[in-house]
């Protein structure tokens, strides 16, 4: 499996002090996935106190990271 990050998810992954290997892990071992807007997935791991969320597409054998962001555990059901 290939995992692309676009430019918007390592921008945002900057911004929000994601590791790359952080973000993999949560693409590639997720606690959980959920349906998104347009076909998308969302897949949520969680990092001490909060939530990692990875906005992705899944196309044949290509994983592309839309954008992805950290969030206050509580506010998910993970």
């Amino acid at each position: 499996m290939q995992l692309v990050f676009t430019r918007h998810a390592r921008h945002r992954m900057d911004a929000y002090r994601i590791s790359q290997s952080d973000a993999t892990a949560a693409l590639l071992a997720p606690d959980s996935v959920i349906e998104g807007h347009g076909g998308r997935k969302i897949a949520q791991r969680r990092i001490n106190s909060h939530i990692l969320r990875i906005i992705y597409e899944e196309n044949e054998d290509v994983i592309t990271a839309v954008t992805a962001y950290k969030a206050k555990a509580e506010r998910y059901d993970v």
